[in-house]
């Protein structure tokens, strides 16, 4: 690879300049379309021969002094500056950053169907949410549904093979999943007969979903290994979202957090002096305290000083923050696991396979194993465990507990012994 050169600076921040790029250029940043814009700021500078200090009014001078300068290209360069302006605040405690530029945010418009129900889906959709409902899943299938019948141009009626069509249309989804989505068109059909009474009412048993769990997937060391080092390289334009999903999955295989929990994590939740954890609000509306290793610890304190470094001042509490600075959702990062378990090889290319949930089971497991290992009572533990993990039940412990072959081999030397212990009473 070769090395990126750069031009010799001769402004007043010449040598602060330079380390800037450089330090960009060894943290993995590419850098180049922002090393040209500090190169012309530089060059304009020397030009003016300018001594003072970095202020807004001077790069606002430097914005304006090219014609025609779109507003896209004036808020990136404006950016890059603003960037270069917290890192010379620290080289130089005199000299103040400059205030981020904030975007103009349009209001999303409101989702508008198109297709022959997009009323009837708009008014069901309004109606549920008045009953108390936060019914989001569901919009977002029968927008699915909207998108569907709009590609078949369907101008008919709703029945019972149009619903099942589309419930199966996605051949990567799993069984329960057509469920749900024929299921939530099932519940409109029924709202959508008081319009138009020709609609038939679906069938209940028609798609049955699976009732037993699928088995959960154990990650060995290794894959948690190949795991964290390729969410070093999800993304090859932008560093800081390595860093982001490294250390979301390693929060997530260190101490067993839902997915949920990981992203509804605030800065405040966060105690980076104690190591604890502040989870609110989480399943059966229960807070906890979840106290994390002493590396763990280090990996979140290293992913604030560049979280830090890239959101002076974001628009979110979040702890974990997006590119755009918006907190994340839980189906993105859902997502982009899923596409990290096939680029390293853990999950096919096709169908189901290991989800960001299966952390949470290989959490419980290698927990119980280490509980063996180390001769305690596991009964007596478990207690602590089911406290640790935010459950209510211990059945609902027991339900990570899967069993794998060292724990099941565990466990019979555990038995084994026991028994032995026994005869030597005889």
């Amino acid at each position: 690879m070769r090395r990126q050169k750069v031009k010799k600076f001769q402004s007043i921040f010449a040598k602060y300049l330079s380390d800037f790029i450089e330090m960009k250029i060894q943290a993995g940043f590419k850098f180049t379309g922002q090393t040209v814009i500090l190169e012309n700021f530089d060059r304009f500078l020397s030009n003016m021969n300018y001594q003072g200090a970095l202020t807004q009014e001077l790069v606002m001078n430097f914005l304006t002094s090219t014609p025609g300068l779109s507003e896209k290209w004036s808020t990136r360069k404006y950016h890059v500056l603003q960037q270069f302006s917290v890192y010379l605040s620290y080289c130089e405690p005199d000299m103040h950053p400059l205030p981020v530029r904030r975007k103009a945010t349009k209001k999303a418009p409101e989702k508008k169907y198109r297709s022959i129900f997009a009323d009837h889906i708009s008014n069901f959709i309004e109606l549920r949410k008045r009953m108390g409902s936060q019914f989001e899943q569901q919009t977002s299938i029968l927008a699915l549904f909207d998108h569907y019948l709009c590609d078949l141009n369907y101008q008919g009626q709703l029945t019972q093979e149009l619903a099942l069509n589309f419930a199966t249309s996605n051949l990567q989804m799993s069984r329960n999943g057509c469920v749900r989505k024929y299921q939530v068109v099932r519940l409109f059909a029924n709202y959508l007969s008081a319009f138009i009474p020709d609609t038939p009412l679906l069938s209940l048993d028609v798609l049955k979903q699976i009732s037993s769990h699928a088995p959960a997937h154990i990650y060995t060391d290794e894959e948690i290994a190949r795991l964290m080092n390729g969410a070093r390289h999800v993304s090859r334009l932008n560093p800081i979202r390595n860093v982001t999903f490294y250390t979301i999955i390693g929060l997530a295989a260190s101490t067993g957090l839902r997915i949920s929990e990981v992203v509804r994590l605030n800065r405040a939740d966060v105690n980076l002096e104690t190591g604890i954890l502040t989870v609110r609000q989480s399943k059966f509306q229960k807070d906890r305290l979840v106290p994390v290793h002493p590396t763990t610890l280090k990996v979140l304190r290293d992913y604030v000083l560049v979280r830090d470094a890239r959101f002076i001042h974001p628009d979110t509490p979040a702890f974990f923050i997006s590119m755009w600075g918006k907190r994340f959702c839980s189906r993105t990062i859902s997502g982009t696991f899923t596409k990290l378990t096939r680029s390293v090889g853990v999950r096919d290319a096709v169908g189901n396979g290991p989800h960001f949930h299966d952390l949470r089971h290989t959490f419980a497991v290698r927990r119980l194993v280490t509980w063996y290992r180390e001769d305690k009572d596991v009964q007596t533990m478990l207690p602590f465990l089911a406290t640790y993990m935010g459950h209510v039940h211990y059945r609902d412990t027991a339900y990570y507990l899967k069993a794998t072959a060292e724990l099941l081999g565990l466990a019979a030397e555990k038995y084994d012994a026991f028994i032995k212990k026994g005869s030597n009473y005889e």
